[in-house]
């Protein structure tokens, strides 16, 4: 990638008086997978209906 992306989450801050909102990073992207074939799905359809 020409450049990374980075994954975040927002968070409530500390104080709720205050209302401040901060980020968390969760992850920074650099490389960019190509697969010849799709990949089968880590969660399928059932498993999301048994949680």
């Amino acid at each position: 990638l020409e450049m990374p992306f980075a994954v975040i989450r927002p968070t409530m801050g500390e104080d709720a008086e205050t209302n401040q909102r901060s980020m968390t990073v969760d992850a920074i992207i650099t490389r960019k997978l190509v697969f010849r074939n799709r990949p089968k799905p880590l969660i399928t359809q059932q498993h999301l209906a048994e949680y």
